[in-house]
């Protein structure tokens, strides 16, 4: 990803060595005559070397490039050569291997600057290692390694990446496919790289195993710019906040952090609302009108009425059962305080024998019945 006023170092290499030797013609326009090239190299102030106040100012202000090291060997050689070069062909330095000052150097010394032999024994030249130099790019391939390939099958899509890239993948509810989904990188150059348009993604189904997944995807989210190239400046990982309106306009957002070469997965499914259903109205259910009627085995007793006096309750009973009785009877059942009736054919208690045979009242005081057809009297006693 190219920075801005970062230059591609590869294709602008001639024009990066072009540079240097205008930079040396530059720094060396003063020097008309032989002599002053002389009166120069032997004041110790300036060495074909000295290169670092022009490269200063070229990489960092005037030709800034993505591959910084390379830049800086290529630049160091050629002001190095070209500036032996002049030195060669003002007979300062002889054309060997390594260069040497010559004997008309030597003599210049003597003569000119009166040196003596023990001071010309103390002049050492050393030109600079030239493969030490060209060695120094190596730095940008050891903090950028070049980048290979990568191929995942995620949220049922096939993705292709580099080793110096990441991918985001958000899990979402298919209620909201079609929607976007939108990413904040918190580095500015990596933002800038990847684009306003890439930063937002849409929410698509896909099929994974036989079953529906939506996600939205970001792939390919560099980790590299020409800027952190240049800065020689390495990222192990950036920050990227996920945010999405939900159809209610609740927002929401998440930080999440993105390794170089992995996939970064977010799960926001189940966030979704789900429609309100409206309440139904529930039935009423009114209360059961008390019954006066019972049945049991195919008998039934229904209260016809209840008559309270002060001195008897009457209850009045209709006792229908068609497999034993002809017709409907009626039981006026009287419970007051007289003492029990008998019975002129029995001499003794007809509701004895009655509530032995009613066994759902054994044990209710009753004191006779009279009465016959339709309609049967049963006396009891009240409560005292």
């Amino acid at each position: 990803m190219r920075g801005e006023g970062i230059e591609d170092f590869e294709q602008n290499e001639p024009i990066i060595a072009g540079r240097a030797r205008k930079w040396v013609e530059y720094e060396t326009s003063d020097l008309v005559e032989r002599i002053h090239w002389f009166q120069k190299f032997s004041s110790n102030s300036y060495l074909p070397w000295y290169v670092w106040p022009a490269f200063a100012m070229e990489e960092g202000v005037w030709f800034p490039t993505n591959k910084p090291n390379h830049h800086k060997a290529l630049f160091h050689e050629e002001f190095i050569n070209n500036n032996l070069y002049n030195l060669q062909k003002q007979r300062v330095l002889t054309y060997g291997d390594p260069p040497q000052p010559t004997p008309l150097f030597f003599d210049y010394l003597k003569k000119v600057e009166g040196w003596t032999d023990e001071d010309i024994k103390k002049f050492k030249f050393k030109p600079p290692d030239m493969e030490e130099i060209r060695g120094w790019a190596t730095k940008d391939d050891e903090l950028f390694p070049p980048p290979q390939p990568l191929r995942e099958e995620v949220a049922g899509a096939i993705l292709n990446f580099m080793t110096d890239e990441g991918v985001m993948v958000v899990y979402m509810d298919c209620s909201l496919s079609g929607k976007r989904v939108e990413i904040k990188i918190d580095d500015l150059y990596i933002s800038s790289a990847y684009g306003y348009d890439q930063c937002r993604a849409e929410i698509l189904e896909r099929s994974g195993s036989g079953v529906a997944i939506c996600a939205a995807i970001f792939n390919r989210i560099p980790f590299v710019t020409d800027t952190h190239r240049n800065r020689q400046e390495v990222l192990k990982q950036i920050q990227v906040t996920v945010k999405f309106s939900s159809p209610d306009n609740q927002k929401w957002e998440e930080k999440v952090t993105l390794l170089p070469g992995k996939v970064a997965e977010l799960d926001w499914r189940g966030r979704t609302p789900q429609p309100k259903v409206q309440p139904q109205p529930q039935p009423t259910t009114l209360p059961a009108a008390p019954s006066n009627t019972a049945t049991l085995q195919g008998a039934k007793i229904t209260f016809k009425n209840i008559e309270r006096k002060p001195d008897e309750d009457l209850y009045i009973i209709e006792l229908v059962d068609p497999g034993h009785l002809d017709e409907p009877q009626l039981v006026y059942v009287h419970v007051g305080d007289g003492e029990p009736q008998q019975t002129a054919s029995s001499g003794q208690t007809f509701a004895a024998s009655f509530s032995d045979a009613v066994t759902a009242l054994p044990s209710q005081p009753s004191y006779g019945r009279t009465g016959t057809g339709k309609v049967q009297h049963i006396y009891l006693k009240r409560k005292m």
